[in-house]
């Protein structure tokens, strides 16, 4: 996490004062280097809600004042003030949601094409991150069956499912939902899934894949895609009362000495 004073725009840039931002599974992974960051000096925060406080050269999608949704690119949003190239944020000015909400919902909006790809298929879920939430929401209504490995996955009220065990060698599943970064579910999790199956993986994780020596010959790997607002908001109508009482809010020095995840980080008071 990083504090800012000033702050300098490039061109098609904006520059936005973070008040919350999301500590997911990436950056567990990260913090217990799991993950190498992609620099030396790597700023937490997978995603971030804030105000535009400056743009810069050829920027006209958001203005000065709109609220923003940010996801991390090569470097974490954690920070008092963010800059970000203008494509990367996603104006979100819907007064009915305060910024603690706005965030949340960026955490549960998965593309709706890809959560549509569930249905009526197999599919086990595994995780401790916000973003297996609306596959499990969108499974347990339109999937043929469910399963969770319940001791490395979160909210089992949430998450709910036939409870099955990584060392199974039983093939029952056609598409895996992952966010873990645990050698072992990695290792393990292709001997309960079908001959061919789809894997759906949180995009910070993807790196994994390739320790662990995955065939790619019969998996369909996908990274998870995020930024389906309408989706995310749909899905929070529905969780609201089950989410918003479990997210630890944190302030940035409590983070720092507890690294809860999943975890938000209040910002503002840096």
């Amino acid at each position: 996490m990083r504090n800012y004073s000033g702050y300098l725009i490039a061109e098609n840039e904006v520059a936005i004062k973070i008040s919350y931002a999301y500590m997911s599974i990436v950056d567990e992974a990260i913090t217990k280097c799991m993950v190498v960051s992609q620099s030396a000096e790597h700023v937490l925060g997978f995603v971030g809600v804030g105000k535009i406080v400056g743009v810069g050269f050829g920027v006209s999608n958001v203005r000065e004042g709109d609220r923003v949704i940010v996801y991390a690119d090569h470097n974490g949003v954690a920070e008092t003030i963010h800059t970000a190239n203008k494509d990367s944020v996603i104006v979100f000015n819907a007064k009915e949601f305060n910024d603690l909400e706005a965030l949340i919902i960026a955490t549960l909006s998965v593309s709706r094409h890809l959560l549509d790809t569930v249905k009526g298929a197999n599919v086990l879920i595994v995780g401790n991150d916000l973003s297996i939430v609306p596959f499990a929401y969108v499974s347990q209504l339109n999937a043929s069956k469910v399963y969770i490995v319940p001791s490395h996955t979160l909210w089992h009220d949430i998450i709910k499912g036939e409870h099955v065990s990584i060392y199974d060698e039983k093939p029952i599943c056609d598409i895996v939902i992952l966010s873990t970064y645990d050698p072992i579910i990695l290792s393990l999790v292709s001997r309960i899934a079908k001959k061919e199956f789809t894997l759906i993986i949180h995009p910070g994780l993807m790196s994994l894949l390739k320790i662990f020596g995955y065939n790619l010959s019969n998996v369909l790997i996908k990274p998870i895609r995020f930024g389906d607002i309408g989706s995310g908001i749909s899905i929070y109508k529905e969780l609201k009362d089950s989410i918003t009482h479990r997210m630890r809010l944190l302030s940035a020095f409590d983070y720092i000495e507890r690294r809860v995840h999943p975890s938000v980080v209040n910002m503002q008071n840096l």
